[in-house]
């Protein structure tokens, strides 16, 4: 059966996951040393479309796994509302992750300019280091992919593949806080990085057991004109994501 461009963009999540993993785990611990998480009270994550829905979907995992609060917010909410009142705890106890796949938001990196002038310890999410979001940042977090067949390159599609990767860095910057503050232990925070890594399997398994029963949804729903996606908690980003792909 002909496979379209966003299903080879599925169907290329799990090795991208394998082939990402590592170097994401050693670009965050160094990015997030024990001095710099350490100093750190509280977390801002900020993006703009399918980089605020990630945040959103790992509120819950910064304040679990590293035992601190958590604000995620869109760019401009951040930039001209949050920013002129984070909290006078020192410089670098705010720690603001700004995501953003191309690393030229103009709403991002304004966001990021403003969270350096407020003392904030600053780190870019990016799938383009040396871009204007890289350039405004103290730290960055490359998550760059890797590049889909030459035949489906020039294909239009969602960005599936850099939401993932955007995930699997916040979701370690968690553990690693976690682990660099005392709130994991050594163990527990490899043993979550590990469950992040059998990720890649869980989605090669649900790919194929899922692919003909949404297929056959899809067909049924072919006249519908309105959806609606469901969603909470760690998994509010996720329809509000699966929303904005719809449309």
């Amino acid at each position: 059966m002909v496979r379209s461009p966003l299903h080879h963009q599925v169907d290329a999540l799990p090795e991208m996951v394998e082939t990402l993993i590592d170097d994401l785990v050693t670009a965050v611990r160094h990015t997030l040393t024990p001095d710099r998480s350490r100093n750190v009270r509280r977390v801002f994550t900020t993006g703009c479309g399918d980089s605020h829905h990630a945040p959103l979907n790992t509120e819950l995992a910064f304040e679990q796994l590293a035992g601190l609060p958590c604000e995620p917010m869109t760019a401009m909410q951040f930039a001209h509302y949050a920013v002129g009142y984070l909290p006078e705890t020192g410089r670098g106890s705010n720690l603001v992750l700004a995501v953003s796949v191309s690393g030229a938001v103009s709403r991002t990196v304004e966001a990021m300019n403003l969270a350096r002038q407020a003392g904030a310890a600053a780190v870019a999410i990016t799938g383009n280091p040396n871009g204007p979001l890289g350039q405004a940042a103290e730290f960055v977090v490359e998550t760059a992919v890797p590049p889909l067949p030459a035949e489906l390159q020039g294909a239009i599609v969602p960005g599936t593949r850099s939401y993932v990767a955007s995930l699997l860095a916040l979701y370690l910057c968690a553990i690693q806080l976690g682990e660099n503050r005392g709130h994991l232990s050594q163990a527990a925070a490899n043993k979550r990085r590990r469950e992040l890594a059998h990720t890649a399997e869980l989605m090669a398994k649900t790919i194929a057991l899922s692919d003909a029963a949404t297929r056959h949804a899809a067909q049924a729903w072919h006249e519908a004109n309105q959806f609606v996606f469901c969603g909470a908690g760690p998994q509010y980003g996720t329809a509000l994501f699966s929303a904005a792909k719809v449309l």
